[in-house]
């Protein structure tokens, strides 16, 4: 496979807004100022599985919902692109 290089890093465009790159799923999302870490929902996450990753344990998944009431209506619906908090 060849490295795929995002053409916008180099070309400019003149009086067009160009959005910057979007980072990569596995990259380490930057920490938040009250605490925590800022994390991009991806295809097939779920707060269980988002739980496990950041906890080592699933069934903590309630403490990233309630962090983010003012986002997520139903814990069961999450969606693609949804920037969640991951409290500490």
């Amino acid at each position: 496979m060849h490295d795929f290089q995002d053409p916008r890093s180099y070309i400019a465009f003149e009086g067009v807004a160009v959005p910057p790159p979007v980072p990569a799923a596995n990259a380490e999302p930057p920490p938040l100022e009250s605490g925590g870490q800022l994390y991009v929902v991806q295809r097939g996450d779920s707060l269980w599985r988002i739980a496990k990753r950041y906890y080592g344990r699933g069934s903590q998944w309630p403490k990233i919902f309630e962090a983010n009431r003012d986002r997520i209506e139903n814990p069961n619906l999450i969606f693609p692109d949804q920037e969640l908090r991951i409290p500490d």
